[in-house]
């Protein structure tokens, strides 16, 4: 049982680009299984293994891009102790008013 891209983008809000889900390799009513090719272009650089050992709090600045009515793009960085640990762009999708 698989279910490929056009199907998954039929069933989520996201698509094109914004979808990262490929395929769907297995499901069923509490458990989904997906795979992607997609993340390979998605201008994120991690420069650590783990973050959940670090001793102090972890900042985070983030900058507009874009900025529309459903939908924002930011550039941003994580630091720790001013050390750069990842770096990269992260979409917003915002939900219509109707739906909050």
């Amino acid at each position: 049982m698989r279910a490929g891209r056009a199907t998954i983008e039929a069933l989520v809000p996201h698509a094109g680009a914004m979808c990262l889900w490929d395929e769907a390799i297995e499901w069923n009513a509490t458990r989904i299984v997906v795979r992607t090719q997609g993340h390979r272009l998605r201008a994120v650089d991690l420069r650590c293994a783990r973050i959940d050992d670090l001793p102090g709090p972890l900042e985070c600045e983030a900058e507009a891009l874009i900025a529309g009515e459903d939908a924002q793009q930011y550039r941003f960085l994580i630091r720790h102790d001013g050390v750069v640990l990842a770096e990269g762009r992260a979409a917003v999708m915002l939900q219509p008013e109707a739906m909050r």
